[in-house]
């Protein structure tokens, strides 16, 4: 992917600055336009609920399980499989095109995040569903 990006001049919109540790990843979610989730398989990928809170508009796989329980096309992000390249880009184009448009969806995005997917919201939901467990044994 590197030599293709460097064949096709593509250096400057796209970076490959390999693992980071958690607290250098802001830096790089601030400087990201549109964060795409690529992923073969993924049981859930914490790391769209980053980006995601992170404001970034995101394009992520069908294959990550949280897509389900956080992307709403069109509104907090889209959902695409990256076997379809075509579709692919064309989506990474409209959203550099339409900037006021990918900066709502980010928006959304964040907003989703803080209101149903925060560290709060999801040790209730484990409290609620340990609690449910023992109540129907």
């Amino acid at each position: 992917m590197q030599r293709q990006v460097k064949e096709l001049k593509l250096d400057d919109f796209v970076r490959f600055p390999g693992f980071k540790q958690k607290h250098e990843l802001p830096e790089y979610y601030a400087s990201t336009d549109v964060f795409l989730f690529q992923t073969g398989f993924d049981i859930w990928g914490l790391v769209l609920n980053e980006a995601m809170a992170a404001g970034l508009p995101c394009i992520a796989s069908p294959n990550a399980g949280a897509v389900d329980d956080l992307i709403v096309n069109g509104e907090t992000g889209y959902v695409i499989d990256f076997n379809d390249e075509k579709s692919v880009v064309q989506k990474i184009n409209y959203l550099f095109d339409h900037k006021d448009q990918a900066k709502r969806i980010g928006n959304n995005a964040a907003a989703f995040i803080k209101e149903n997917a925060s560290v709060k919201q999801s040790a209730e939901g484990f409290v609620k569903a340990i609690l449910s467990s023992f109540r129907s044994s």
